[in-house]
């Protein structure tokens, strides 16, 4: 039994395949903006610093600890001198890629 379905995800549903992608998304951002801070060696106290927060909060926003408003991850993204570029697709093209196979784990 997979993760999938202990939870009632149904990946053979495009719109539970859509909402998860979209999730997936966003925990990608937020894994590139942390890793665009620590290449440009940008301790968490100078974003804390930057942001007008506490460290603890840069800590639990790059955990992934809070549903982020966009404003909250422009701030973050100006504190370590990134520019986040949208880009928008519907989401049967991703998913016409992806294998059957994949839709029904």
């Amino acid at each position: 039994m997979s993760i999938e379905s202990i939870l009632g995800i149904d990946n053979s549903d495009p719109e539970s395949r859509h909402a998860d992608y979209l999730v997936e998304a966003d925990l990608r951002l937020m894994k590139d903006l942390v890793a665009f801070r620590k290449k440009r060696n940008i301790a968490q106290a100078t974003v804390a610093e930057r942001m007008g927060i506490d460290p603890s909060g840069v800590s639990k926003i790059e955990a992934g600890h809070r549903d982020l408003l966009q404003s909250t991850i422009q701030r973050y993204a100006l504190a370590i001198g990134a520019v986040i570029d949208h880009k928008i697709r519907a989401f049967e093209e991703i998913d016409a890629g992806t294998p059957q196979s994949e839709h029904a784990n």
